[in-house]
């Protein structure tokens, strides 16, 4: 049991036993003064003769002397047990009760003799035909069925059952409360603490909604949100894991082409001059690679502000736009730039015009010679400045949509070149400025890349082709 269990256990046990006394000792006091207040009180029959008592009994009276016996006894049946006119006795002068009740020992002794020496509360009816009644009020209201409450008077009677018994079973009821309350808000505190030691252990498939159940409240939801939390995390590290399996397939194929040019440089030195050209090559390649999974590393991790400044969207795209036209036209191929709003944006124009540029470079590369590959620079509702870049060739399968955007993810049948990390950094820059990317394939043939960031203030601007 954990500390938490015993602070809560012990309150809400001091509490309800305090509770408990405070209000069981105000009774037993107000019960003594009452008792201490009756003006008269047969010896083992004690008779109610207050206010009240001398109100029901006159009303009773009344009803007896105008409507007769048989009025008054189906309006004291529908009187609510316990309290109200059926607390009444009713008696004939045969000593039978006008409800057939069972009349405590030596009442009507005891309310004759009331009646004798002038006390309230107690009233003699007499009527036309000659009956006569007795009505009067005893201290306990008579039950309406008399044997159950002969069955409880027995456990009522402190000569039977002590008051200290009775203080001792509500002691034990407040302490199981307590109890099983305690363990109801401690269990899947507990079962959260076992959870974060297991995550912190390496256990990734750790799940705490399964112990929990059906529980609705905030405890749940924090379970809920533990769970959660555990999904991301399992899936950021074996994102991390793919990545380094990835780096390191990547990094081996470029080492090994080197090495076999060295090796063929010393066994043919004559072959020196092209084997060097081939070792800078793939020196080149592997530092493109490393500084791509140091621009993807730097964006997943989140390190160091954004560089935010004023940038022209129109500008930036118009800058990416010719550097892209400029390799395309050796390749037969021609990109196009539609620009229908001129927003300025607060944003690292670095990190913006990497992103625009993996894009475009993209959609140049699975464009067919002799088509044009399209921007578009627009403004949607809501706020949003949308890119949207296209190409005409063959398209993604529905499959890889979804999972385009993720490190060294290449197309199994892709003719192109690449480390397969350019849309990955695009898609973490976009991210960073709390914008998304999106990819979908055309009706007609190609794929449409949609980026979408917050606009700041944006003027109108004509098309541009």
């Amino acid at each position: 049991m954990g500390r938490l269990f015993w602070k809560v256990f012990l309150g809400l046990a001091t509490v309800l036993i305090a509770t408990g006394l405070v209000v069981g000792g105000a009774v037993r006091l107000y019960q003594q003064a009452q008792r201490n207040a009756l003006p008269y009180e047969a010896p083992g029959v004690p008779l109610s003769t207050g206010p009240i008592a001398e109100s029901m009994v006159r009303q009773v009276a009344g009803i007896l002397r105008h409507g007769g016996p048989k009025m008054l006894a189906d309006i004291m049946r529908e009187s609510p047990p316990g309290r109200g006119l059926h607390r009444v006795l009713v008696v004939d002068d045969d000593g039978r009760e006008l409800l057939e009740r069972p009349l405590p020992s030596g009442a009507i002794d005891a309310a004759r003799s009331a009646l004798e020496a002038g006390r309230a509360g107690v009233a003699r009816v007499a009527l036309a035909n000659g009956e006569d009644w007795l009505a009067f009020v005893a201290s306990r209201p008579p039950p309406r069925h008399p044997g159950m409450a002969a069955r409880f008077a027995r456990w009522r009677d402190p000569t039977v059952v002590p008051p200290w018994v009775w203080t001792l079973v509500g002691v034990a009821v407040s302490l199981a409360f307590s109890a099983a309350l305690a363990w109801y808000l401690a269990r899947p505190i507990r079962v959260l603490r076992r959870a974060f030691d297991s995550l912190a252990d390496g256990r990734l498939d750790t799940r705490v909604g399964p112990l929990i159940g059906r529980r609705s409240d905030e405890l749940a939801d924090l379970g809920r949100h533990f769970d959660a939390m555990a999904v991301r995390v399992g899936e950021s590290i074996d994102a991390r894991r793919r990545l380094l399996h990835d780096v390191s397939h990547e990094l081996r194929s470029p080492l090994a082409r080197m090495q076999a040019a060295i090796g063929l440089a010393r066994q043919r030195p004559e072959t020196s001059d092209t084997m060097l050209e081939r070792i800078e090559r793939e020196s080149e390649r592997l530092d493109a690679l490393v500084g791509e999974v140091l621009t993807l590393a730097r964006l997943e991790s989140d390190a160091g502000a954004l560089r935010r400044e004023s940038v022209s969207l129109s500008e930036l795209l118009r800058s990416v736009v010719a550097d892209a036209r400029f390799e395309a036209e050796a390749e037969g191929k021609d990109i196009e730039l539609a620009i229908d709003a001129d927003p300025d944006l607060e944003a690292d124009p670095e990190l913006l015009h990497r992103a625009f540029e993996n894009v475009v470079r993209n959609a140049i590369r699975h464009s067919p010679p002799g088509r044009k590959a399209e921007v578009t620079l627009g403004s949607v509702p809501g706020g949003w400045v949308q890119v949207r870049v296209r190409d005409h060739g063959p398209g993604v399968a529905a499959q890889d949509l979804s999972r385009m955007f993720e490190p060294f993810r290449r197309g199994e049948d892709s003719p192109t070149p690449g480390f397969g990390l350019g849309l990955a950094i695009a898609r973490r820059a976009i991210e960073r400025h709390g914008g998304r990317i999106e990819a979908a394939n055309c009706p007609d043939g190609g794929l449409a890349v949609t980026m979408r960031l917050a606009a700041g203030t944006s003027g109108a601007a004509g098309a541009e082709r």
